[in-house]
């Protein structure tokens, strides 16, 4: 289950900024896994509030994981009570922020770096209501600004040796991660569509190489054309997929693996849209897998616009917390 739907009972996609304002008619306090963040126009710092965002990020990847509600209600003290109280109307952020920046800057600002991060966004009134999951990571400790932080009591604080020590203690195997981009795409005198994919993989852990790594790449539709792919023993081929057992023998941390697929598909098939898949894991690695909703858009065979959706990112095929 999602935090979202931990805490509103709904899935990111069904949530609306309406439910989001309805959460605090009721008094909330801040917890080890829910953090809330105003902002107040008068005295706001953009910058500065967003790495204290990615701060609560990391604390969160550190512990349990939590869900960070960015616009939510400004804090009030409450006589005898050591919590402040989060109720009333939103303040939300008077500014747009690009998931894409955003995701690329904790992925810059956090090490190593994080997977299991979610971002959405919430208009309300030409403002933003933004909403952040974040699960429990299996590659912490991670350190933000050269700390180390947990949740505790509903705060993030430094965490102590033995904490970490812990953490260091329970990462198993190496941190993988893979994406598909569109490289290009082409009408042939058929009227037939070759398109190129490139895809990548990344090794981020710093202390664990990894052995065997195993790609495959897998269209709904569409016919494999790379035809020198074909002629490696650990390579098999199936219509609009295609798998390589033992693309890197030894995976190195930093590494990145690079390959160029080619795709023929009928003007019938590429006129709808299509589900690309990579899928990636090695000898000590559980498979996990990037998924996209690919469509072209085209017109007398000239391509307009290229849609590559992401749907899931570096998602384990089974639950590794069983």
């Amino acid at each position: 289950m999602s935090q979202i739907n931990s805490f509103f009972g709904k899935s990111p996609n069904d949530l609306r900024v309406e439910d989001i304002e309805n959460f605090f008619n009721e008094e909330k306090t801040e917890s080890d896994r829910i953090e809330f963040k105003s902002y107040v126009a008068q005295s706001n710092n953009h910058e500065s509030l967003t790495l204290t965002i990615i701060e609560t990020i990391s604390a969160l990847l550190n512990s349990s994981g939590g869900l960070i509600i960015w616009g939510a209600p400004k804090g009030q003290k409450v006589s005898n009570q050591k919590e402040k109280i989060f109720q009333g109307e939103l303040l939300p952020v008077t500014q747009k922020i690009e998931k894409d920046s955003f995701i690329n800057k904790i992925s810059t600002l956090i090490t190593p770096t994080p997977i299991g991060v979610r971002f959405y966004e919430f208009p309300k009134d030409n403002h933003y209501v933004y909403l952040i999951e974040v699960d429990q990571s299996i590659y912490s400790p991670h350190q933000f600004g050269g700390k180390y932080s947990m949740r505790l009591d509903g705060q993030n604080r430094p965490a102590p040796h033995h904490y970490i020590e812990a953490l260091f203690r329970k990462v198993s195997f190496p941190n993988l991660i893979g994406e598909v981009k569109f490289l290009k795409g082409t009408k042939t005198v058929k009227d037939e569509f070759l398109c190129s994919f490139e895809l990548k993989a990344r090794n981020l852990s710093p202390f664990q190489n990894e052995e065997n790594l195993q790609i495959s790449f897998r269209s709904t539709r569409g016919i494999v054309q790379n035809y020198d792919f074909f002629r490696h023993p650990d390579v098999s081929y199936n219509a609009g997929s295609l798998t390589h057992r033992n693309a890197k023998p030894v995976f190195f941390f930093g590494e990145l693996f690079i390959a160029e697929i080619n795709l023929l598909y009928s003007s019938e098939e590429i006129s709808t849209p299509i589900f690309v898949t990579i899928t990636f894991g090695g000898k000590s690695s559980p498979l996990r897998k990037t998924e996209y909703l690919f469509k072209l858009e085209f017109i007398q065979g000239r391509i307009l616009e290229t849609g590559m959706k992401k749907i899931s990112e570096n998602e384990f095929l089974q639950s590794i917390y069983g």
